[in-house]
């Protein structure tokens, strides 16, 4: 039986799209959450469709990976 294991290098030229978002999801966290880093997540499938996104929206609060996955 052969294995259904996804190829990553499918995925490589959205990669870079996916990082952008990330890091404008991170922006908005800007002054609101020091003295942690600005975080932005973008949760993807393995087919590559989004299936959530978060940031770390304030310091003290839910950070981007657990606002992604409540997305």
């Amino acid at each position: 039986m052969e294995s259904q294991v996804p190829n990553p290098a499918a995925n490589n030229s959205r990669d870079a799209e996916w990082m952008q978002l990330a890091l404008q999801l991170a922006h908005r966290g800007q002054g609101w959450v020091e003295p942690n880093p600005m975080v932005g997540c973008v949760l993807v499938s393995a087919a590559g469709s989004e299936i959530g996104r978060g940031y770390h929206a304030r310091f003290g609060q839910a950070h981007a990976e657990r606002a992604a996955i409540a997305d």
